[in-house]
């Protein structure tokens, strides 16, 4: 089995575990507080066996991303993301279309290899813009193109509708949203992992990216006095997450051998500047120290895999 996708299935595992474990300590304080009447004793016992089962789960978690090129040549440098968080990204994005070519004769380019511009990358991750009907009043109703489920329960399948614009229409780009009747056009985990991980976690750490986030927030103060300051807040995050998901990207892709090409706007629209992952890096002396250390450890796995 591909190592990323035992990675992938290590992540999905360990949130499940966690969440588990989340709700169990809920029941417990339910309990204690006479909101329920559960054996406290014996949801304590078992709290205990999911948190041993959730550490476990989150060291192979992490050896698996520590042993990447991703973290040793360019995020252990990065603070605010830690090796859970890369594993997190890496597990949504590895099976792309991997169900779909164990399906179909017609094979498509899976993980980072499907998305061939930053663009489909942050569209897959929800932080992305995409094409919308906006009727007169200024909703949103309808994507240009989206795909809604068909068929009776248990049997639907996504089907892809391009709706035809009722008068009045005007169409319009704006950020991806969920619209009632269709599919969500990106991955809500990922989208979670992007927003709330990465970005809350550069925040928190005060990372250089932050600087990003500081300057698009002040920038939204001024410019945008009449939104509310959270969504001022969203609005700087999210920048802040796209330019890091563009080093994402393109560090992936350069690891894969795969082409790189600069966004759409620097490309196409004539915008002139350029975030370079190299401004945020924190730490370019530990780079090596650490890819020795995933490879000694790589070494132990071989060694282990001899004797086993």
């Amino acid at each position: 089995m591909n190592k990323l996708v035992g990675m992938s299935q290590d992540v999905k595992l360990f949130k499940a575990t966690q969440k588990l474990r989340t709700g169990l300590r809920e029941r417990i304080r339910a309990s204690e507080q006479g909101r329920s009447n559960g054996d406290v004793v014996r949801y304590g016992e078992w709290l205990k066996e999911f948190e041993k089962i959730e550490k476990t789960l989150q060291r192979h978690v992490e050896l698996g991303s520590k042993r990447h090129p991703l973290w040793y040549e360019w995020l252990c440098n990065v603070r605010g993301v830690g090796k859970s968080t890369l594993a997190q990204l890496m597990g949504e994005i590895v099976t792309v279309n991997m169900i779909w070519n164990q399906k179909n004769k017609e094979q498509k380019p899976e993980g980072i290899a499907a998305f061939n511009t930053v663009s489909a990358l942050w569209r897959y991750a929800g932080i992305g813009l995409g094409k919308y009907w906006q009727n007169e009043k200024g909703d949103i109703v309808a994507p240009k193109k989206g795909h809604k489920m068909v068929g009776k329960e248990g049997e639907k399948e996504r089907v892809l509708f391009e709706p035809e614009p009722k008068e009045g229409w005007e169409l319009v780009e704006v950020r991806d949203r969920p619209l009632e009747g269709w599919c969500l056009p990106y991955n809500k985990r990922l989208k979670t992992v992007c927003l709330e991980f990465v970005g809350g976690g550069i925040i928190r750490a005060n990372g250089k990216y932050r600087a990003i986030y500081d300057e698009q927030k002040a920038y939204y103060e001024m410019d945008r006095p009449d939104w509310p300051q959270m969504r001022r807040h969203y609005a700087a995050r999210r920048k802040m997450v796209k330019v890091f998901m563009s080093h994402f990207w393109e560090q992936w892709r350069v690891f894969e051998g795969l082409p790189t090409r600069l966004p759409y706007v620097i490309e196409k629209l004539g915008h002139t500047h350029i975030y370079d992952w190299r401004e945020f890096v924190e730490r370019p002396e530990d780079i090596l120290r650490d890819k020795i250390e995933a490879d000694s450890l790589m070494d132990l796995e071989e060694v282990e895999a001899v004797v086993v």
